[in-house]
């Protein structure tokens, strides 16, 4: 297996030589579930040349069957930096080169995190994902992708109130076109729109992220991030924040980290069949059930074609 950095002229041949519609470049370590998870739905809009994975040193031996599973149909290369590297679009730029350059839309996602399109009414996959974005030719847009978190234990099963969509607006995952240089560190919305100013913004893009699949990996990877990142020096230290309850004058990431740390502990991560009044569940072809109609209006305001302004996608 290639490694990046020390690869990277052949990295960046293999991604400029497998040229297809869209690409979906991701960076994972370990969580073999998960991954299988990722490719089996993103194969089918991709295809055989638009998936790219960079293994951040998994010790899993799980993950090398999925390797093995898929090798034929997915480029496997490890990254042998700093996982959130990847995101440094000025750092990283023969990467991003090879894979504009390779495809007519992209996106950088996370293995709890999947594609879809949508026109208000159901998520839309496959070779219809595609298809909606053939009217952008040029390349010239960005869709900022609406994440969609879902109900604890639950991965059909998503938050559709409107405060929770105003936040996801943000922190979801930007889709661009193949005419988009992006500059400066971009894994967020927000973080595309503070370094990336006057680009033309539409919606239609959803990522439903799965990231409470399991309460105990959940907890398990917020700790890790809050010693990662240097927000806590020992995990000590985060269950004292914790203790007085009070977040608010703490950076938005720790306080997000911190806050799912406590969801993690005292929420029901039972799995529903139902979808409750906030919430919408994804049924078979992607067809949509909305808890209320307050749920299905709020869901469309946000995912239905339309303009985006740069003012709606913050840093909440």
């Amino acid at each position: 297996m290639l490694n990046w950095p020390a690869d990277a002229d052949a990295i960046c041949a293999a991604i400029t030589a497998a040229r297809t519609g869209v690409k979906f470049v991701l960076k994972t370590r370990n969580e073999a579930d998960r991954l299988d998870r990722w490719i089996r739905h993103h194969l089918p809009i991709a295809g055989p040349e638009g998936l790219v994975v960079f293994d951040n040193g998994s010790t899993d031996p799980d993950v090398d069957m999925v390797r093995s599973r898929y090798a034929d149909r997915v480029q496997f290369h490890g990254w042998n930096l700093p996982h959130d590297a990847i995101h440094d679009a000025m750092a990283q730029q023969p990467l991003y080169a090879a894979v504009r350059g390779s495809c007519r839309h992209y996106a950088f996602l996370d293995t709890d995190e999947r594609a879809f399109w949508s026109d208000g009414s159901r998520l839309i996959g496959g070779g219809e994902f595609a298809a909606r974005l053939a009217d952008d030719d040029a390349g010239r847009l960005v869709h900022p992708g609406l994440w969609l978190e879902n109900r604890p234990g639950s991965i059909d099963i998503y938050f559709v109130a409107d405060a929770r969509l105003a936040r996801c607006l943000g922190w979801g995952k930007p889709l661009f076109g193949r005419g988009v240089d992006v500059r400066g560190f971009v894994n967020h919305n927000w973080q595309f729109v503070r370094e990336n100013p006057g680009h033309e913004l539409w919606a239609g893009f959803v990522v439903c992220h799965d990231r409470f699949d399991d309460a105990a990996r959940r907890l398990r990877s917020n700790v890790e991030k809050c010693l990662a990142y240097g927000f806590a020096a020992t995990a000590e230290e985060i269950e004292r924040i914790i203790a007085t309850g009070r977040f608010e004058n703490y950076n938005p990431a720790f306080q997000n980290y911190l806050r799912e740390i406590v969801r993690c502990r005292t929420e029901s991560w039972t799995p529903a069949s139902d979808p409750r009044a906030d919430q919408v569940a994804v049924r078979a072809g992607g067809v949509l059930q909305f808890g209320s109609p307050e749920a299905e209006s709020c869901f469309r305001e946000y995912a239905g074609a339309r303009l985006i302004s740069e003012s709606e996608i913050r840093e909440l």
